[in-house]
């Protein structure tokens, strides 16, 4: 991903006739759903953990949680 982005990149400053880099390709979009479904339980995870009322006793049990669901 990040190799794709530097490509991108490096494009745009030798062609500046160009006014945008070329788009994402479908397999990148597949790419980008697989990765948020594998980060979003944890990104809930940091939201419970964010409460007033909950200590972090969770965080070792909510993370074992959250990496078998990925």
């Amino acid at each position: 991903m990040v190799k794709n982005i530097n490509e991108v990149l490096q494009q745009a400053k030798i062609d500046k006739r160009t006014n945008t880099p070329p788009t994402v390709l479908d397999i990148e979009n597949e790419s980008f759903r697989v990765v948020c479904e594998v980060l979003r339980p944890l990104a809930s995870l940091t939201d419970t953990l964010q409460g007033d009322n909950i200590t972090s006793s969770l965080a070792i049990p909510g993370l074992l949680t959250a990496m078998t669901r990925a």
